[in-house]
């Protein structure tokens, strides 16, 4: 009777903390004749769900006599609060490794981006289940590592609802459509979520009537479902869906609003945000603020800027680029200087803006004083550095990278096309490979294209050309097919550039059309101009 007394204790704490009423929880903690194992777990993970992982801890570690429930929890805990290397401390002097904790600092490594201690923490699990699978595909889809993430999809041995919507979700958001479409039709079932994530697919790739006709056949839907097409039809039918939705949502009316301010339609922008919104959050200030600067209405952004009572990091970040856009760096300088929360992607953002803006030597102090480093920072410093021009400084700071993503390699291939040292170029993307760097960044090729055109080098642009879907799997894109013109076109192969006009998988834009009539105009002939 007594054991069951403890039981109904710790159920109602239990209730009480998913709730989020810490207050009552503690009550009830408080008030009960003893404690046993079970009762001080759930007033850790209450701790740790309202966001209070220090007394989260401090419950843990005054704790008599733990389980591995107990272990898993507070190692759950810090890794969902981004306390990853706490998080690791405990895991390694945990009596037991459970498949909760190994799942959890496989999370953490995913989360820290050290992919591959993540695969050989994954690889020592002692037996996996369809969570710890699902986490480590999670982690490589959202690593943007896709080949490695098939691979695994294909070696689960089951599968939930979950697994199938991270890789529909990964296809969808490059987007490879097709991929999209085949993983949605194997899906033993679908949820609200699913369908509307391949209802954003196919509106994000354009094919607005294959979005329709899915809204159509969808059993139910919700706000996430319309706001899904909202800006990726034309304009007034995005008007007439927010129009018919039955209840307007924030998330609704910020896509419509990024739609005008993309248009960059600024009348509309205003009246809508002043007339038809019902609420403004953060991100639709930004927008504005964002438009404002665009459009060269300094004085307006400011005063939307400080007219906020609460300023988020975003808006700040924001704030920050926007100006260095326009060089105002003391307008930069002073937002960093007065942010009272500066995330990495601030640090980043003024860094940015120093390169931009061709402060080498602010840059390079900024650097030295981040509290921490990721690979962006990495490569925005290697990018002022290569804005100079200074390619043994480029590259002695790219040797030192710690780590390096396919960014790292467009930007050290890109300064050294510039100067016009292609055979170098080419050695460093052939250098890339040996490294096994993915996914290679469209970039690459287009400057190795560009350099071989200025250069006269049509065959090797050619080679890399042809290189780029067979063994990349990367389809050209209109400026990649618009480099390749070039590089005919300036060795005189007119008859060369206007084939692959032809042959061009879409429209050709007006574009394509200068280039090929740039070329043939350097070419005494010019029968490509007479025949366009």
């Amino acid at each position: 009777m007594e054991q069951r007394d403890v039981v109904s204790w710790t159920t109602v704490i239990v209730a009480y903390a998913q709730c989020g009423n810490l207050t009552q929880a503690k009550g009830m903690f408080d008030r009960m004749p003893r404690w046993n194992v079970v009762s001080w777990t759930a007033m850790v993970q209450a701790y740790a769900q309202v966001g209070d992982i220090l007394e989260s801890e401090r419950v843990f570690h005054g704790m008599l006599e733990r389980n591995s429930v107990s272990w898993d929890t507070m190692i759950q805990a810090l890794v969902s609060h981004r306390h990853y290397q706490r998080a690791k401390f405990l895991f390694d002097r945990s009596p037991e490794h459970t498949i909760v904790s190994w799942t959890a600092m496989i999370n953490a490594c995913f989360q820290t981006g050290e992919i591959d201690r993540a695969k050989a923490m994954f690889d020592a699990v002692p037996e996996h289940n369809v969570v710890s699978w699902t986490v480590l595909l999670q982690g490589f889809a959202e690593s943007k590592h896709l080949e490695s993430a098939q691979v695994i999809f294909e070696r689960m041995a089951e599968k939930n609802l979950i697994s199938w919507a991270v890789m529909l979700n990964a296809f969808a958001q490059i987007p490879r459509l097709e991929d999209a479409r085949e993983v949605f039709k194997s899906m033993p079932y679908w949820n609200l979520s699913t369908w509307n994530t391949m209802v954003c697919a196919e509106a994000q790739c354009g094919e607005v009537d294959n979005a329709r006709e899915l809204l159509e056949t969808m059993p139910e839907r919700n706000l996430v479902t319309w706001s899904s097409l909202i800006g990726r039809v034309g304009m007034g039918e995005s008007q007439e869906i927010l129009k018919k939705m039955p209840e307007r949502d924030i998330v609704a009316c910020n896509a419509l609003l990024a739609t005008y301010a993309q248009l960059g339609c600024l009348e509309d922008c205003e009246t809508f945000f002043r007339n038809s919104m019902p609420e403004h959050d953060i991100f639709a200030y930004t927008i504005m603020i964002s438009l404002y600067f665009s459009k060269n209405q300094i004085e307006i952004a400011v005063h939307l800027f400080n007219s906020l009572r609460f300023v988020d990091v975003v808006v700040c970040n924001s704030f920050i680029s926007a100006n260095a856009a326009l060089g105002h760096m003391e307008d930069c300088q002073r937002c960093f200087d007065t942010m009272r929360d500066q995330d990495m992607t601030t640090w980043n953002t003024m860094l940015e803006a120093y390169a931009q803006n061709f402060k080498i030597l602010e840059a390079e102090s900024l650097f030295q004083n981040f509290p921490r480093k990721d690979t962006v920072s990495w490569n925005v410093m290697a990018m002022a550095y290569s804005q100079t021009g200074n390619l043994p400084m480029t590259e002695a700071f790219f040797d030192a990278m710690p780590k390096r993503d396919s960014a790292s390699w467009n930007i050290l291939i890109t300064t050294y096309c510039r100067r016009g040292r292609v055979n170098q170029a080419v050695r460093f993307f052939q250098d890339m490979n040996l490294w096994a760097v993915h996914p290679i960044d469209p970039g690459c090729f287009s400057s190795i294209l560009l350099s071989c055109s200025h250069r006269g080098l049509v065959s090797v642009a050619r080679r890399y050309f042809l290189r780029m879907a067979a063994d990349f799997g990367i389809e050209p894109d209109v400026e990649l097919y618009c480099c390749m013109i070039d590089a005919f076109g300036r060795s005189g192969q007119l008859r060369n550039a206007r084939e692959l006009v032809d042959s061009m998988p879409f429209v050709p834009e007006r574009v394509a059309w200068t280039t090929i009539l740039g070329a043939s105009s350097r070419n005494p002939k010019g029968f490509v101009s007479s025949s366009v």
